[in-house]
């Protein structure tokens, strides 16, 4: 199912009904795993391929699902007075 905006590990699971813990055992990692990929979404560049194919799986999307496009969001430039 691909989606049409962007959600976070932790909007799926929420999206899901599912706990950190329910989800990790789904994956076959630990829940403070999870916790970091919804705490911090760059770890997910480091994970295992089976592990993401595992994540997208147990959250029922594609893998492209899982990561938000950071490009989209470009950062307020500070003006100088």
């Amino acid at each position: 199912m691909v989606l049409e905006e962007k959600y976070t590990v932790k909007q799926l699971r929420g999206l899901r009904g599912m706990t950190q813990e329910e989800l990790a055992k789904k994956v076959g990692v630990s829940a403070t795993t999870i916790g970091e990929f919804e705490s911090k979404p760059g770890r997910l560049k480091n994970a295992k391929y089976s592990t993401i194919e595992s994540l997208a799986f147990a959250l029922q999307v594609d893998i492209g699902d899982i990561f938000l496009d950071i490009t989209r969001v470009k950062p307020e430039s500070k003006q100088e007075a």
